[in-house]
């Protein structure tokens, strides 16, 4: 099934998890197909400023918002999305302010490139957990290093305690960790 065209699952409020590894930088999504439907049109379209075109920018923030709202009121989502993605301008850069307003937003794990064996470019991976009256209280987590060496796995098995550990005590949970060679 297309994502973006059919709803075969009902999707908006529905899921308690999502996980997913969707295609990265996917071009020429028709914004014909999605402007009204509210999975994707809630926190915004990544639309290009000005342009009259019937196409979407970029659909990494279709998947975003759709994993979004996909969740239901104690729901959680994880997914990898590209390092492009946690800082692009424009109208995505609205959209990633409306989700981080949101509170939706638990943790975002930045690696390395060459972390996947299908995947050279670097990338994020993205936590949401819907707990009503949580604004503010993010997570981030570098584990890349930034000089380009290989990180080791005995410092990529740190990262999940080193995420529980500041996700313990409330208001102690906005933090930012690198991991090093």
């Amino acid at each position: 099934a297309n994502s973006y065209e059919d709803d075969c699952y009902k999707s908006e409020n529905q899921f308690d998890f999502v996980m997913a590894n969707p295609p990265f930088n996917v071009k020429g999504i028709k914004e014909s197909t999605v402007k009204n439907d509210a999975r994707f049109t809630h926190y915004g379209l990544p639309k290009a400023k000005g342009k009259k075109d019937d196409k979407i920018t970029d659909a990494n923030y279709l998947w975003i918002s759709l994993f979004a709202t996909s969740l239901n009121d104690k729901g959680r989502a994880g997914f990898v999305m590209p390092n492009s993605a946690s800082d692009a301008r424009n109208s995505e850069y609205e959209i990633r302010k409306k989700v981080v307003d949101s509170g939706i937003v638990d943790c975002m794990v930045s690696i390395p490139s060459n972390m996947f064996y299908t995947v050279t470019l670097p990338a994020t991976l993205w936590f949401f957990i819907q707990i009503q009256g949580r604004i503010g209280q993010q997570s981030s987590v570098q584990a890349g290093d930034p000089f380009g060496c290989q990180v080791s796995i005995e410092k990529i098995i740190h990262i999940p305690g080193i995420y529980a550990f500041f996700g313990q005590e409330p208001g102690d949970v906005r933090f930012q960790f690198s991991v090093t060679a």
